[in-house]
């Protein structure tokens, strides 16, 4: 029984490893010094509604993006989804995220997808010159 159980947490640390390391973003700074402005803008109906206070009640699929201890408190699998459409620009604003118990402890995933489409693109001399999409991708384990 020590044996199977070492093997199983040898292989969830493998795991978590590599989807640390595979699902890694560094932020870059910007001159505007606005690195993953979309990290400040909140995900979840119940999160947002309860503004900051959500923090500390995190229990769900959500924790990963407000408070990943609170994936402790994960009582069985959730799921999350979020799209925000009818933003201006053509913007887009996407979350999902998975969360669960397992035998080794709690491991939640979270997807966040932000950015913009049809942007027009222009050459040196001022021309149109078509258009171009600008998304950016954010990954949490």
């Amino acid at each position: 029984m020590k044996r199977n159980s070492r093997k199983t947490l040898t292989l969830s640390l493998a795991l978590f490893i590599l989807l640390v390391v595979g699902c890694s973003q560094v932020a870059v700074a910007t001159e505007f010094n606005h690195s993953m402005p979309m990290m400040r803008m909140g995900v979840g109906a119940r999160a947002l509604a309860m503004g900051g206070a959500y923090v500390a009640v995190a229990n769900d699929a959500t924790a990963g993006y407000w408070n990943p201890a609170g994936l402790s408190q994960v009582e069985k699998f959730s799921f999350s989804s979020m799209i925000a459409s009818n933003m201006d620009y053509d913007r887009k604003y996407n979350y999902l995220a998975f969360a669960g118990q397992f035998e080794f402890g709690a491991l939640g995933f979270s997807w966040l997808n932000s950015g913009t489409a049809d942007v027009p693109s222009y050459d040196g001399g001022g021309n149109t010159s078509g258009t171009f999409d600008a998304n950016d991708h954010v990954f949490i384990a």
